[in-house]
């Protein structure tokens, strides 16, 4: 696969600095597959190539694959997408598309891969082969939301042309059982009058209010409100964020659903060199934060979440073993375009990962998260196949 030019440049800044990150990044969990990499970079020069970095991945039997940047992007399917999924289902591996979208459920994925420009094969894609930062914050508030919580959510929706829509409280709506899940308060239109009350029983009734901050960045109210029958929002404004940090400020745990600070928006074909992002929904709840500090009490449940190894990669691990995956972590890789979210939740779960060149981040970005040691380096999913030959 060809290489961009931003990607050729930045390789000479990895081979020069990347063994010397490696020398003093070598952890606890990180430590074993950053002392394989050393010593095996290519020589910088003209005859480096990102197809030479190394990758130790032979053990790997199981995979967590991230979506957005790694199997598609804005515009549709990514290059070697499909070949990757093909290899898989006919070589009978345990796979789990682990997403940190939680504006979509598995119904949500399994419908964007049937729908153009995002087919992805002919058949759906097994729900029990999805797994989404929805599902993920569906289990947390399942196990810490007890009954009669009052829930305050700021969601996003995914709605595919000529299919359902999803979103993060249809899927709550889905998984969460229905005894305590019609005990629990969710709202989506409270005007300020509503928000001191809240805030006002959140500081005497601890640990039964929240914050679920349950989008991609942008947010829209779906359904509408279970009480009001209104639209809450249509997208951030100045008192949206105010009522979600009065109420983060007065003790209502934030649940954050992701940690992505940044989404790639769709190129201009007049500047095709031009890569431009919006604000992912970690921008958002860091700026929550910053209005309700220090009186902040936060969840992340997301890759690359402090809480994110437990209801993310522990989940997909869970999926491959519902599919006959009977090895152990070090037999399992997470691969994926981000090295904040991906990566990173690849090394604080001690398991392999897998750093493919087609999304948010490149070679040259690889200094600024020391912690992120990947096993592989690959341009695109479609170079996985051809390490196991």
């Amino acid at each position: 696969m060809a290489m961009d030019s931003e990607k050729k440049s930045n390789l000479l800044l990895l081979v020069t600095g990347f063994g010397l990150l490696l020398e003093n990044r070598c952890d606890a969990t990180a430590g074993g597959a950053a002392r394989r990499l050393r010593g095996k970079l290519p020589a910088s020069g003209a005859g480096a190539n990102v197809t030479k970095l190394p990758c130790d991945i032979q053990n790997v039997e199981g995979f967590l694959i991230d979506l957005d940047g790694t199997m598609y992007d804005p515009a549709g399917i990514l290059p070697g997408a499909k070949k990757f999924h093909n290899w898989l289902v006919t070589n009978n591996k345990p796979f789990v598309f682990l997403s940190n979208s939680p504006a979509k459920g598995p119904d949500g994925v399994q419908n964007k891969f049937l729908t153009p420009p995002f087919v992805l094969s002919n058949q759906p894609v097994p729900l029990s082969h999805i797994r989404t930062a929805a599902t993920a914050v569906s289990q947390f508030l399942y196990e810490n939301a007890p009954e009669g919580s009052h829930l305050y959510i700021l969601e996003s929706g995914y709605c595919p042309k000529g299919r359902p829509c999803d979103s993060c409280i249809r899927v709550l709506k889905k998984q969460v059982p229905k005894k305590l899940l019609e005990t629990w308060d969710m709202r989506t239109d409270l005007d300020m009058d509503d928000i001191y009350f809240w805030a006002n029983r959140s500081t005497n009734e601890p640990g039964r209010t929240f914050v679920v901050s349950c989008n991609d960045g942008p947010i829209q109210d779906i359904d509408g409100d279970p009480v009001t029958n209104k639209i809450g929002y249509k997208s951030w404004s100045q008192e949206m964020l105010t009522k979600a940090a009065a109420l983060i400020e007065n003790g209502a745990l934030l649940v954050s659903a992701a940690p992505d600070s940044s989404n790639v928006l769709p190129k201009n074909p007049k500047y095709p060199n031009i890569t431009v992002l919006e604000p992912g929904p970690g921008a958002y709840e860091n700026l929550l934060k910053a209005v309700a500090y220090p009186k902040v009490n936060e969840s992340v449940i997301g890759k690359g979440g402090v809480m994110g190894t437990k209801y993310m990669i522990e989940g997909g691990i869970q999926q491959l073993r519902m599919q006959g995956f009977r090895g152990g972590k070090k037999n399992v890789a997470m691969v994926g375009d981000r090295l904040d979210t991906d990566i990173i939740a690849g090394v604080l779960a001690n398991i392999s990962s897998i750093f493919v060149l087609s999304g948010v981040h490149s070679l040259g970005d690889m200094s600024a998260y020391p912690d992120a040691v990947p096993s592989c380096i690959l341009p695109s999913v479609g170079e996985i196949p051809d390490q196991f030959v």
